[in-house]
């Protein structure tokens, strides 16, 4: 019968190599557990990524349509906008021409009374003598583009107007109680040059006929 000593050496060599067992199956279950974490991991990480892909794409596909939109949008108001600008240009220009039709009108010299002339038989005929031709000041002649309301309309004409000839100032003017801005080329040679003138303005801008005036001579 072995002895006690024995039996525990035998008990103890038999611990030892259980709990070695134990260890070696405890370690492998933890590498196990730790592989199938550290797999879980990288899918979920696989899994946001994904999301995160999508997301940005649906981000990146409605940044894009928007900004197609806004364009679109864009190209639409500028078109209005021009549309809208060559309606002003064209009532500015009508406005323009119906006050310098009517200043050209207040402006034009109330007709002269022809006296009845004398029979031969009462009077003796006589010679007229002609008058001398009042010749012609150089610079007086100029062509009114316009009257406006507003001076910062007359301002904007102005600024536009490209002549060959004559200087573009604005002058101002009342009108039958009204306050007037007059565009006008101004320092024009002759009647002949101011007429010419305003025909190209007259063809240029699709006007009617421009008056064509000119001033007192200092």
């Amino acid at each position: 019968m072995p002895s006690p000593r024995t039996l525990s050496w035998v008990l103890f060599a038999a611990t030892l190599v259980i709990g070695a067992v134990v260890y070696g199956y405890l370690v492998q279950e933890r590498e196990a557990l730790r592989a199938e974490f550290m797999a879980l991991e990288q899918r979920r990480a696989d899994v946001v990524s994904q999301e995160d892909l999508l997301l940005q794409e649906r981000l990146a596909r409605d940044v894009a349509e928007g900004n197609a939109r806004l364009e679109r949008d864009l190209s639409q108001l500028r078109d209005e906008n021009r549309e809208l600008s060559a309606m002003i240009e064209q009532l500015e220009a009508g406005l323009a021409q119906r006050l310098a039709e009517a200043e050209a009108a207040a402006a034009a010299p109330a007709p002269v009374a022809v006296p009845t002339p004398v029979p031969e038989s009462a009077a003796p005929a006589q010679e007229a003598s002609p008058e001398p031709a009042t010749p012609a000041v150089s610079g007086t002649w100029f062509v009114n583009f316009g009257s406006y309301v507003q001076r910062s309309i007359a301002e904007r004409w102005a600024a536009r107007l490209q002549v060959d000839r004559g200087t573009v100032v604005i002058q101002a003017a009342t009108v039958s109680g009204q306050d007037l801005f007059r565009v006008r080329i101004t320092g024009l040679q002759s009647q002949q040059q101011a007429r010419a003138l305003a025909a190209g303005l007259e063809e240029r801008y699709g006007l009617g006929r421009l008056w064509v005036g000119r001033s007192d001579a200092s």
